[in-house]
């Protein structure tokens, strides 16, 4: 049998089994792209509606202390201006601001922090805004699709997606 003709088998079999995201990975290394399409449409939301969804929650977190600045990305995680980023973008910062999805500017405040894993809990005063809805990671499998969205190193510039492909759940590094 063919790698082609295999990867399609497999591809078949992910899609009966409901794990969508591996179908479609197959699909496409089968040269199947319109099928991989199809999976992608009929099973859940393409990258684009990802996008389109998930970008009004997503932040610019703008960073300053007297010798630097910068700024990282972040998301609201909770009504009521609660947001999560990255621990080392705050680390050691005494103003920041967040950047909603229309361009206004907020000053928030550390509430809470952690080395391992790296991340901060921010809070800003303000109560309308989207808030993104964090899934189970339990339930992630190698294969599964998945998408990081964020703020490129330059500083205003507008928002990118990235995809991939999760390659494994049980590594740990030390």
């Amino acid at each position: 049998m063919d790698v082609r003709r295999l990867a399609r088998t497999l591809a078949a079999g992910f899609e009966t089994k409901g794990n969508f995201s591996a179908a479609e990975n197959y699909f496409e290394a089968a040269g199947a792209s319109a099928e991989a399409e199809r999976v992608r449409q009929s099973n859940g939301l393409s990258d684009a509606e990802i996008f389109k969804r998930t970008m009004p929650a997503v932040v610019e977190v703008g960073v300053k202390n007297p010798k630097n600045e910068g700024h990282g990305s972040g998301f609201f995680v909770h009504s009521g201006g609660y947001v999560i980023t990255n621990n080392h973008v705050v680390e050691g910062m005494t103003q920041i601001v967040i950047v909603d999805a229309s361009g206004q500017r907020y000053p928030a405040r550390v509430i809470a922090r952690t080395q391992a894993p790296d991340l901060a809990l921010l809070k800003a005063e303000l109560t309308s805004h989207k808030v993104l809805r964090i899934g189970d990671s339990s339930k992630m499998q190698p294969g599964d699709h998945v998408v990081a969205i964020g703020f490129p190193i330059l500083e205003n510039q507008s928002a990118i997606m990235n995809q991939g492909v999760i390659s494994s759940v049980d590594r740990t590094s030390s």
